[in-house]
C-alpha cells in the first residue's frame, strides 16, 4: 500500500466531498455489496471500499479504465473489496437480487436510457437496497400549484407568471450532441415512482462542483494539441463550458444526485 495514494477525482460535476455526504445519507455499512455501473478508473468504488468498507463489483468496458482501477485498489490497499469486472454495462448477466446498493453515476443513465437503466437496477437490487444515481438535468420542471397560488397572491399592476426555465437550442445540442436527451428532476421523479422506487433525497451539485469539474477535466486533458488521442475529450470539454457559461446552461442546467429505496413489486 502507497500512504501517498490518491483517489482519482469523478468525470462529472462532482467531488469526493459531496460524494461522501450522500453515502452518508445512504447509511452504508461494510457488510454490504455495492454494484459500481460505469465504474472508470475506480472514483466512486474505491472510495466506497474505503468509507464506510463495502465490498465493490465495479463494472467498465474500457480495459484501459480497468486496469488502472485495480492499480488505484493496490495502491490504496483495498484490492480485497474491489471487484473490477471489465464487461459491458449493456449486456450484464448478474443475478437477481444480489446487491444492497447500485450506484450509476455520470454516463450509466444517459448510455443505458433511464427506463431501461431504473428497470436493470430493480433487478440486481435486494428489496430496500438503494439506488444512487447522478445525471445532468434540466432546470425546468412545472411549477407546483402552491408555487403558481403564491404569484397570484402578490398585488402587481400585471399578474405574475411563472416563468420557463428552459435550456435554449444552443445548449441543448452541444451537451446532446444530437445521440442523447436529458430529462428534468420532476420527470426523475415521476420515471422512479412508476418503475417501483421511493426518492429519497436529491440535491444539486452547486456551482462550485462545476468549477473544480472543469479544472480537473481540463488538466486530465491537457492543451487541446499537447496529446492527440485526448484532442476530441479537449473539445467536448470546451463545448460543455460554453454551453455552461457563455450560452445560459448556469440557469437552466444542473447535475442531479438522487437516491432512491427498491420496493417490492406487487403481484
Amino acid at each position: 500500500m502507497d500512504p501517498q495514494a490518491s483517489i482519482p477525482g469523478f468525470s462529472f460535476p462532482l467531488s469526493g466531498g459531496l460524494f461522501r455526504v450522500a453515502v452518508r445519507g445512504l447509511g452504508l455499512t461494510p457488510d454490504l455489496h455495492v454494484l459500481d455501473l460505469f465504474s472508470g478508473q475506480g472514483a466512486a468504488a474505491l472510495r466506497l471500499a474505503r468509507d464506510p468498507g463495502c465490498s465493490v463489483t465495479a463494472v467498465e468496458s474500457d480495459p484501459t479504465l480497468c486496469r488502472r482501477a485495480r492499480e488505484y485498489a493496490r495502491a490504496i490497499g483495498v484490492e480485497g473489496r474491489v471487484s473490477v469486472r471489465q464487461m459491458d454495462p449493456q449486456r450484464l448477466e448478474l443475478p437477481a437480487q444480489s446487491f444492497d446498493a447500485v450506484f450509476a453515476l455520470g454516463a450509466a443513465p444517459t448510455v443505458l436510457g433511464r427506463g431501461a437503466l431504473l428497470e436493470r437496477c430493480h433487478f440486481y437490487l435486494r428489496p430496500g437496497g438503494h439506488l444512487l444515481l447522478a445525471d445532468i438535468v434540466y432546470l425546468d420542471s412545472p411549477v407546483s400549484a402552491t408555487g403558481r397560488q403564491l404569484l397570484s397572491e402578490i398585488r402587481s399592476d400585471e399578474p405574475l407568471e411563472a416563468q420557463a426555465n428552459a435550456p435554449g437550442p444552443v445548449v441543448r445540442g452541444l451537451l446532446e450532441q444530437g445521440r442523447y436527451r436529458f430529462e428534468t428532476e420532476s420527470d426523475y421523479r415521476q420515471l422512479l415512482e412508476a418503475m417501483g422506487y421511493a426518492v429519497e433525497f436529491s440535491f444539486l451539485s452547486p456551482e462550485s462542483e462545476w468549477a473544480e469539474y472543469f479544472e480537473r477535466m481540463s488538466r486530465e486533458y491537457g492543451d487541446r494539441h499537447a496529446h492527440e488521442g485526448d484532442a476530441d475529450a479537449r473539445t467536448r470539454l470546451c463545448e460543455e463550458a460554453a454551453a455552461y457559461y457563455a450560452l445560459g446552461g448556469r440557469a437552466s442546467v444542473g447535475y442531479l444526485v438522487l437516491s432512491a429505496r427498491c420496493l417490492e413489486y406487487e403481484d
